[in-house]
């Protein structure tokens, strides 16, 4: 057995939908003698209405020319039908305006909002919001909707903060990408951006686009992106049915000093109250209070059950509207409640900061399938600053024994799998809590016995176990580190499969 492959990894805490002008899809065929992806209109009538055959085989109709512009440029695909043959099939509803083209509002609100797919609602809760996001000029792509279709045809989803909406696409240092869940997808070519039936005056011009993860290019049409998919669920729907509070034990208002890491600002409850798994998407962290961001290093979200267990893969700064957007999934089982934590890194120094009393909000919560509620912002307590108080810091590195990659046979015995140092600072003693091994190789759990952690120096024993039934286990170490001194730890076990 390669043990290149098959290593425990250990960690350490210390305490749209697009359209196609006539394109025929491969799938449900209408009842009609049109597939999906034609554009229908009456016979003999002029300004007749025109319809979208759909993929599911009903029609949709465009409710005004404005909705309808957003999708093509000209008539030149619609193709005249007796009332026979619209009759076959079924009305589906009504077409939304496409996804990442115009804001929209309607004469009896002032809100605007963002179209996602399948019509979802994204409010931009404020004109500095609109203009990070769309830029000076967003006003210029506020739209009105008829009334009537904005309540039966629009779906609410989640406010927007920090990250374009699903269905977008955009310009970046002249690529062009297409954005969804978090990633861009970027358009291998111009054939590619026209197979969709995208037009080059839909992109949104944006200077910068690393905070979106990178996805799969895009060579060609796809059905997603280039026509109407209205049997796709898209937002909060579904059996889930998620409830988000501030929990009545979130941290009491505290000091906080410069250095510290993971220090819990604020705790959630998430319930579910539906009878389905729900799967939490995303979730929006903003700074509150009479503070400044760069108090803050990084956040990141923690299971309220495990503080070693961070729901995110990497920990989020917070941008220019004052929020960082967490996309890592999670999810609740029917009836049970997750706790969450929102936990700061500080900043190394708060000197400059000494009095500032800052607070983090969760702000909204968006989740795969399933409806969420809330009474948002969801905000923790203010914590004050201190600028003069130092805290014990702990250095940790592959120790002397961490081995190099190499094969070992099945049966090797006593095998250190992995080594590290932790050395404590000179301004205080620290004590290690916990410390949690991973295995990120492809090995199963059941591949390993006899595993201990030990002193590499004194050859104690703090941890053992005789077999392990997952990926992840964690010693409950509580050890105490002089400050200016260090450990070194082995982590050995026996290969038998």
């Amino acid at each position: 057995m390669s043990l290149v492959k098959r290593l425990l990894v250990f960690s350490l805490v210390i305490t749209t939908v697009l359209w196609s002008v006539g394109a025929t899809f491969s799938t449900a065929k209408a009842a009609g003698t049109y597939g999906g992806g034609s554009l229908l209109a009456l016979e003999g009538v002029s300004g007749a209405a025109v319809y979208y055959i759909g993929s599911d085989g009903d029609k949709y109709v465009f409710p005004d020319p404005k909705t309808y512009d957003t999708w093509y440029d000209n008539f030149d695909n619609v193709v005249r039908v007796d009332v026979a043959e619209l009759d076959m099939y079924p009305d589906g509803g009504a077409v939304t305006y496409r996804p990442g083209t115009k804001l929209i509002t309607h004469e009896n609100t002032a809100k605007i909002y963002a179209v996602g797919p399948s019509g979802a609602l994204h409010w931009l809760p404020t004109g500095a919001i609109a203009e990070d996001l769309y830029g000076a000029d967003w006003g210029t792509r506020v739209l009105d909707v008829i009334p009537g279709f904005f309540s039966s045809s629009y779906t609410s989803s989640s406010d927007l903060s920090d990250t374009l909406p699903d269905g977008t696409i955009v310009s970046s240092g002249g690529d062009w990408y297409y954005i969804m869940d978090g990633e861009k997808r970027p358009f291998a070519s111009a054939d590619a951006f026209e197979a969709n039936n995208y037009r080059e005056s839909d992109l949104l011009p944006v200077a910068d686009v690393s905070g979106y993860g990178d996805g799969d290019s895009i060579t060609g049409e796809e059905e997603d992106l280039s026509g109407y998919m209205p049997g796709e669920v898209v937002g909060p729907v579904g059996d889930g049915k998620l409830t988000v509070s501030l929990a009545s034990d979130t941290p009491a208002a505290g000091i906080v000093v410069g250095g510290a890491s993971r220090y819990l600002f604020t705790k959630v409850n998430f319930t579910n109250t539906g009878t389905a798994e729900v799967t939490v998407d995303r979730v929006v962290v903003e700074r509150k209070g009479l503070a400044q961001d760069a108090v803050f290093a990084s956040l990141d979200l923690l299971d309220g059950s495990n503080l070693m267990a961070a729901l995110n893969r990497s920990s989020k700064t917070l941008g220019s509207v004052h929020t960082a957007s967490f996309n890592d999934d999670f999810t609740v089982a029917p009836g049970a409640t997750k706790p969450v934590y929102v936990a700061a890194n500080m900043a190394s120094s708060l000197a400059s900061y000494a009095g500032e009393m800052p607070a983090l909000a969760i702000t909204s919560v968006e989740l795969a399938d399933g409806t969420v509620s809330g009474s948002f912002p969801l905000t923790g307590n203010a914590m004050t600053l201190n600028g003069t108080l130092s805290i014990g810091t702990a250095t940790i590195v592959a120790g002397g024994n961490n081995p190099s990659a190499v094969t070992k046979e099945v049966g090797t015995t006593n095998y250190i799998v992995t080594s590290f140092k932790i050395t404590a600072g000179a301004a205080e003693d620290v004590t290690v809590d916990k410390v949690t091994f991973t295995n990120n190789g492809s090995s199963d759990p059941e591949d390993v016995e006899n595993l201990r952690l030990v002193d590499a120096n004194t050859t104690e024993t703090y941890c053992t176990w005789d077999s392990v039934t997952s990926d992840s286990f964690t010693c409950d170490l509580d050890k105490g580190i002089e400050k200016g001194k260090n450990n070194t730890f082995d982590l050995k076990l026996d290969v038998i499969n």
